[in-house]
Protein backbone atom coordinates (compact mmCIF):
# COMPACT_ATOMS: atom_id res chain seq x y z
CA UNK A 1 0.00 0.00 0.00
CA UNK A 2 2.78 2.17 0.70
CA UNK A 3 4.51 1.86 -2.65
CA UNK A 4 1.39 2.58 -4.27
CA UNK A 5 0.68 5.75 -2.31
CA UNK A 6 4.55 6.74 -3.52
CA UNK A 7 3.76 6.07 -7.20
CA UNK A 8 0.95 7.83 -7.21
CA UNK A 9 2.77 11.20 -5.59
CA UNK A 10 5.56 10.62 -7.89
CA UNK A 11 3.16 10.43 -10.81
CA UNK A 12 0.87 13.40 -10.11
CA UNK A 13 3.69 15.45 -8.98
CA UNK A 14 6.13 14.87 -11.88
CA UNK A 15 4.16 13.66 -15.04
CA UNK A 16 0.97 15.33 -15.14
CA UNK A 17 1.67 18.75 -16.46
CA UNK A 18 -0.05 21.09 -13.84
CA UNK A 19 0.35 24.57 -16.00
CA UNK A 20 1.11 25.40 -19.02
CA UNK A 21 2.05 28.57 -21.42
CA UNK A 22 -0.56 29.14 -23.65
CA UNK A 23 -0.05 32.84 -24.91
CA UNK A 24 2.74 35.16 -24.59
CA UNK A 25 2.34 39.01 -25.80
CA UNK A 26 5.26 41.40 -25.83
CA UNK A 27 4.43 44.63 -24.33
CA UNK A 28 7.07 47.16 -24.43
CA UNK A 29 10.59 47.77 -23.35
CA UNK A 30 11.95 49.56 -20.36
CA UNK A 31 12.13 52.61 -19.63
CA UNK A 32 14.31 52.66 -16.52
CA UNK A 33 16.29 49.70 -17.66
CA UNK A 34 17.60 49.27 -20.70
CA UNK A 35 17.43 46.04 -22.74
CA UNK A 36 14.95 45.45 -20.48
CA UNK A 37 11.07 43.83 -21.96
CA UNK A 38 7.88 43.27 -20.80
CA UNK A 39 5.81 40.18 -21.84
CA UNK A 40 2.40 39.06 -20.56
CA UNK A 41 2.21 35.87 -19.97
CA UNK A 42 -1.38 33.70 -20.37
CA UNK A 43 -0.55 30.57 -18.28
CA UNK A 44 -3.53 27.62 -18.18
CA UNK A 45 -3.67 26.16 -14.61
CA UNK A 46 -4.56 22.74 -13.92
CA UNK A 47 -8.24 23.66 -12.67
CA UNK A 48 -8.62 24.84 -16.47
CA UNK A 49 -8.42 28.73 -15.65
CA UNK A 50 -6.25 31.40 -17.60
CA UNK A 51 -4.06 33.56 -15.43
CA UNK A 52 -2.33 36.46 -17.06
CA UNK A 53 0.91 37.17 -15.61
CA UNK A 54 3.36 40.21 -16.23
CA UNK A 55 6.64 39.11 -16.53
CA UNK A 56 9.91 41.22 -16.91
CA UNK A 57 13.72 40.01 -17.98
CA UNK A 58 16.23 40.56 -20.66
CA UNK A 59 14.37 37.90 -23.20
CA UNK A 60 11.38 35.68 -22.54
CA UNK A 61 13.39 32.84 -21.46
CA UNK A 62 14.81 34.97 -18.27
CA UNK A 63 11.16 36.46 -17.71
CA UNK A 64 9.70 32.84 -17.34
CA UNK A 65 12.40 31.87 -15.35
CA UNK A 66 11.84 34.83 -13.06
CA UNK A 67 8.03 33.37 -12.53
CA UNK A 68 9.00 30.19 -11.84
CA UNK A 69 11.57 31.37 -9.31
CA UNK A 70 8.76 33.29 -7.53
CA UNK A 71 6.60 30.45 -7.57
CA UNK A 72 9.58 28.43 -5.87
CA UNK A 73 9.71 31.53 -3.30
CA UNK A 74 5.66 31.66 -2.99
CA UNK A 75 5.98 27.99 -1.90
CA UNK A 76 8.73 28.23 0.35
CA UNK A 77 7.15 31.10 2.20
CA UNK A 78 4.10 29.20 2.50
CA UNK A 79 5.71 26.52 4.37
CA UNK A 80 7.81 28.53 6.40
CA UNK A 81 4.74 30.70 8.08
CA UNK A 82 3.45 27.62 9.16
CA UNK A 83 6.39 26.70 10.73
CA UNK A 84 5.89 27.65 14.67
CA UNK A 85 8.18 30.46 15.49
CA UNK A 86 9.20 28.07 18.56
CA UNK A 87 10.99 25.55 16.24
CA UNK A 88 12.94 28.53 14.97
CA UNK A 89 14.13 29.04 18.22
CA UNK A 90 14.95 25.59 18.70
CA UNK A 91 17.10 25.21 15.81
CA UNK A 92 19.37 28.36 16.55
CA UNK A 93 19.64 26.78 20.30
CA UNK A 94 20.39 23.06 18.76
CA UNK A 95 22.73 25.24 16.61
CA UNK A 96 24.75 27.40 19.04
CA UNK A 97 24.55 24.87 21.59
CA UNK A 98 26.63 22.26 18.80
CA UNK A 99 28.92 25.29 18.27
CA UNK A 100 29.66 25.74 21.82
CA UNK A 101 30.12 22.42 22.80
CA UNK A 102 33.04 22.26 19.10
CA UNK A 103 34.67 24.85 21.47
CA UNK A 104 34.58 23.07 24.25
CA UNK A 105 35.92 20.14 22.69
CA UNK A 106 38.83 21.60 21.04
CA UNK A 107 39.55 24.60 22.89
CA UNK A 108 39.52 26.71 20.16
CA UNK A 109 37.77 30.18 20.73
CA UNK A 110 37.40 31.37 17.15
CA UNK A 111 34.75 28.29 16.70
CA UNK A 112 32.05 30.56 18.15
CA UNK A 113 33.24 33.27 15.49
CA UNK A 114 32.83 30.87 12.65
CA UNK A 115 29.84 30.00 14.02
CA UNK A 116 28.42 33.27 13.86
CA UNK A 117 29.72 33.92 10.58
CA UNK A 118 28.08 30.61 9.43
CA UNK A 119 24.89 31.66 10.36
CA UNK A 120 25.13 34.93 9.07
CA UNK A 121 26.08 34.02 5.56
CA UNK A 122 23.43 31.50 5.91
CA UNK A 123 20.63 34.26 7.16
CA UNK A 124 21.41 36.35 3.96
CA UNK A 125 21.49 33.53 1.53
CA UNK A 126 18.21 32.98 2.55
CA UNK A 127 17.37 36.30 2.48
CA UNK A 128 18.84 36.72 -1.30
CA UNK A 129 17.10 33.65 -2.53
CA UNK A 130 13.71 34.46 -1.09
CA UNK A 131 13.81 37.91 -2.95
CA UNK A 132 11.32 38.11 -6.37
CA UNK A 133 13.16 38.89 -8.98
CA UNK A 134 9.77 39.08 -11.72
CA UNK A 135 9.40 43.31 -10.52
CA UNK A 136 8.35 46.06 -12.43
CA UNK A 137 11.64 47.36 -14.26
Amino acid sequence: MVYLKSFLYLFKNFFIMKRKIINVTYRKESNSFPDWLKYEITILNSEGEEEVIPAYGKDLEDAISRIKHDERVNRFENVANNINPFIYLLIWVVFMSGVVSLHYMFDEPLIILYGLIFAVFSFTLIQWWTQYRNVDK
